[in-house]
């Protein structure tokens, strides 16, 4: 295992070096060393105190690597504040800030430790490894943060609590390796700039807000299947590729801006059981594309969802239960040429669609016009846009502010049909829309009789089929969709 590996070269290391062995007692410390303060390796057997912690932070200025492993930390209760304002210290803990900022460049913890206090390594910006023992229960907020030349850290599992910050900005940070089915609290990794790998137990059920954020090289990660929360900013700047949720039974919510600043996301698989989708969950993921599907769940589009993304072109990919499209959800997104407007949509907030520039066709499936903030469309030449509304709301729209300034289109009449709410096909005057969540290899369309109207090869997630040509109200319709699923719909336009 790494950290047997770790542990081992650690060992080697005070081997190799003339360093200084006593056998002590809680406070007894400084009187054994009290002529031999320029030490820089230092090994100790038997027990100590916050006293002793307190005095090689403070007289110990040479010291460069620690071996306490044989080493039992004692409580101490007193009236002096030593360390983080703190007047009793508990047994088996490292104390909080004991050697924060030092130029340690190894420490071998004892073997019995439980916990590390808060701080209680921050800073040690030399500190090339560190293992944690099987003991080890917690370790405190800040306890490892900045550490720069930490490359590798394994969690075992007797962990049950990690602290805020506890490896933030640790630069030089390449690995995590967990065993432990703790949550990762807020921040717990922020700013690893060099993190490329981490393993987590499928019991892991929190990432914390901003747990993963800055980690810019960070391109994969495997998604605990008992995840519950996902917190804000949790993957804010990082570089991964793919998101996929789908194995997720209980994930209920995204945080805001959870994975916003990606230039590098192609694509996100979210969870049936999903509900809610923080604001800028997507911001500026300008190379998100049209895979990404909203799961039903859903019924509103946060503000600034899908800001800045300049490659979706969600199409059909929005749930029919929304109500409402927050301020920006889509602003900037330019790639969208097709968009459709659920029939549930309420109200469409501030500048919602702003600057989408290749807008073409809009479907307003609201029979009631929805309110809409300020400048929804601004940026878009609406002159040009086809808004494709049902016959008995045209006029509605073509009066109502905003609306009107699109080229509005009556479209007859005519139903929505969903699979499983994952395909969806309708009929807007004589064109027959088809949208899936993934890619539709092949469409074929029959008459009530059988006879065989389109067979046609698509792939690509949304289609249109012109049916001014046939005659008949009542469709048979079988779609072939890449992952190999067969649905079949039976269309009855009125």
């Amino acid at each position: 295992m790494l950290r047997e590996k770790i542990l081992v070269m650690m060992i080697l290391g005070f081997l190799c070096a003339n360093g200084a062995e006593y056998d002590v007692t809680p406070n007894s410390l400084a009187t054994l060393m009290k002529d031999n303060l320029q030490e820089s390796n230092l090994v100790l057997r038997g027990t100590v105190d916050v006293r002793d912690f307190k005095f090689i932070n403070d007289k110990l200025e040479s010291l460069k690597n620690l071996d306490i492993s044989a080493v039992s930390v004692a409580e101490y209760k007193g009236e002096i504040v030593y360390f983080g304002e703190l007047i009793d210290y508990s047994a088996n803990e490292i104390p909080p800030y004991s050697f924060f900022g030092k130029d340690y460049t190894s420490v071998i913890l004892p073997s019995n430790i439980q916990a590390i206090g808060e701080g209680a390594f921050g800073g040690c910006s030399q500190l090339t490894g560190i293992v944690l023992p099987n003991t080890l229960t917690t370790i405190g907020n800040y306890a490892f943060s900045d550490c720069d030349k930490l490359a590798t850290i394994e969690l075992p599992s007797s962990i049950t609590s990690l602290g805020r910050f506890a490896f933030n900005g640790c630069d030089n940070l390449q690995q995590v390796i967990s065993a432990s089915s703790a949550s990762i609290p807020s921040y717990c990794f922020k700013n690893c700039k060099q993190l490329t790998k981490v393993e987590l137990p499928a019991s892991t059920t929190s990432l914390g807000a901003g747990a993963f954020s800055g980690c810019n090289l960070l391109s994969e990660f495997n998604f605990p299947e008992s995840l519950i929360s996902l917190g804000e900013e949790a993957f804010k700047s990082t570089s991964l590729q793919t998101v996929d949720l789908s194995l997720i039974k209980s994930l209920n919510s995204i945080g805001g801006w959870a994975f916003a600043d990606n230039s590098s996301l192609l694509k996100v698989i979210f969870p049936e059981s999903l509900a809610t989708i923080g604001q800028g969950a997507f911001f500026n993921a300008t190379s998100l594309n049209g895979d990404t599907r909203i799961p039903q769940g859903v019924t509103e589009i946060s503000d600034f969802l899908f800001n800045g993304c300049a490659s979706v072109n969600v199409k059909e990919m929005i749930p029919v239960d929304i109500t409402t499209i927050g301020k920006y959800a889509f602003a900037d997104c330019n790639a969208i040429q097709i968009f459709t407007i659920p029939s549930g949509v309420k109200f469409i907030d501030d500048n919602a669609f702003q600057n989408c520039t290749s807008l073409e066709i809009l479907y307003g499936l609201p029979r009631t016009v929805p309110q809409l903030g300020t400048d929804v469309f601004v940026g878009i030449n609406q002159p040009t846009v086809r808004l494709r509304v049902y016959d008995e709301a045209a006029e509605l729209y073509r009066a109502a502010e905003q609306w009107k300034e699109f080229k509005v289109e009556k479209a007859t009449s005519s139903v929505i049909v969903e699979r499983d709410k994952d395909v969806k096909a309708y009929f807007v005057n004589d064109d027959l829309v088809i949208s899936a969540y993934t890619a539709i290899q092949n469409v074929m369309l029959y008459d009530v009789d059988g006879h065989s109207l389109v067979n046609a090869v698509i792939n690509k997630e949304q289609t249109s089929i012109n049916t001014s040509n046939f005659g008949g109200s009542i469709y048979l319709l079988s779609i072939k969709l890449a992952d190999n699923n067969i649905i079949r719909i039976k269309l009855i336009r009125q």
